[in-house]
């Protein structure tokens, strides 16, 4: 009878699979008693109903996370907006931003501050080239 059950049912003491569970189950309906019938079998439908629930917490854990790292970036990219001034002198030379911010960016990989520049393109036209074809060479750019 052992081995018939091994084969057929294959069901562990613990960490079973739910489909074992089931089949168990419908084993089970020789037992009249309907206490004794899945005393030592897990509650299947409540075990679904808590998965259901913990899914929707994460759910809603997961949206509230991601709802106050938005606020920090909002509150975060107001702060920088007025940060960064440009030098007179890089000024002078006819750029938009100087030299140090953009190694800053540069080694720091800061993706903040390449967006408060407004982007790789914005800043190729702060240093008056272009992405496409480079520097210049003529002199009437």
């Amino acid at each position: 009878m052992e081995s018939y059950l091994n084969e057929n049912f294959d069901l562990k003491a613990k960490n079973s699979s739910e489909e074992a569970l089931q089949r168990w189950r419908k084993l089970c309906w020789i037992v009249k008693n309907k206490k004794r019938r899945f005393r030592f079998t897990a509650n299947l439908p409540k075990r679904f109903e808590a998965e259901t629930i913990r899914r929707s917490n994460q759910e809603k854990f997961r949206v509230a996370v991601l709802v106050s790292q938005a606020a920090l970036q909002f509150i975060q990219g107001l702060s920088f907006l007025s940060d960064y001034t440009v030098p007179e002198e890089v000024k002078a030379a006819g750029f938009q931003i100087c030299a140090d911010e953009l190694g800053s960016i540069v080694e720091g990989r800061d993706v903040k501050k390449l967006r408060i520049h407004g982007g790789v393109e914005t800043i190729t036209g702060k240093l008056g080239t272009s992405s496409v074809n480079g520097i210049s060479t003529s002199e009437n750019c």
